[in-house]
């Protein structure tokens, strides 16, 4: 009735007198016409196969451009947070694209999680490698956006691939040592001169802390002493996060 627009009353009447088989026939018969345009339609579709291709094509761009918003909210998991000393780890590549910072072209890799320090609180970006079967990328630089963590290389890797990252612990260390020993000296001056560290920088030869006040060159050897006094106790280092 739907197809054929024709009534109820119509229908019965038609087939009035006439067995089951015959209606299920002029059904079948019926539907298979009305179906006709789509079927030919399919068939066309299906054989164009260049314009299959560009719809494949098409629907994943479209479903990379969405998935990839996603991606874009995904915080990294911070494991240098856990362990100062983790020097490798295994994480999935979440995204890559070409991009350029400091001065540096390469690509941006975002992992899930990693052990590379982003540069911040004046301690310099961790480098290394990150590992993706036989292909090997250099970690130029690290750097926070919102709340991921991008890894500057030198080489693309595949997104979804599994990679290993191993981490360049020399430089890392020294960076350790120099940043702790700030914290024992700017703490020392506080103490003793009750002068407050306003800026702090680590370069690749100096490192600088700016004070909100004057010492005398005296003063600077005498702090020197008391601080080179603590580091050799080798008291133990704590690290926690207030919640409030």
């Amino acid at each position: 009735s739907a197809i054929t627009k024709k009534s109820y009353e119509e229908i019965q009447r038609e087939f009035e007198g006439r067995g089951y088989g015959d209606f299920k026939t002029a059904v079948g018969e019926t539907v298979a016409e009305e179906l006709r345009p789509i079927r030919e339609e399919y068939n066309r579709l299906m054989a164009d196969k260049a314009y299959l291709e560009s719809c494949y094509r098409d629907g994943a761009q479209k479903a990379r451009t969405i998935s990839q918003r996603t991606l874009d909210k995904v915080m990294t998991e911070k494991l240098f947070d856990l362990d100062s000393y983790c020097t490798r780890f295994s994480a999935s590549v979440l995204s890559c694209e070409p991009a350029s910072k400091n001065g540096m072209q390469g690509f941006a890799v975002k992992l899930d999680r990693t052990c590379f320090f982003p540069e911040g609180g004046g301690q310099p970006a961790d480098t290394g490698c990150l590992q993706a079967g036989g292909q090997s990328a250099q970690v130029l630089y690290t750097y926070e956006q919102e709340e991921a963590i991008l890894h500057l290389c030198d080489q693309p890797l595949p997104v979804g691939s599994t990679v290993e990252g191993v981490l360049n612990f020399d430089r890392r260390f020294a960076n350790m040592q120099i940043h702790s020993g700030e914290h024992i000296l700017s703490g020392l001056i506080l103490k003793e001169l009750g002068l407050h560290n306003v800026g702090f920088h680590m370069g690749h030869e100096n490192n600088t802390i700016d004070l909100d006040g004057e010492i005398s060159a005296e003063q600077v050897r005498t702090l020197e002493e008391k601080v080179n006094a603590l580091i050799c106790q080798n008291h133990p280092v704590f690290v926690s996060y207030p919640s409030a």
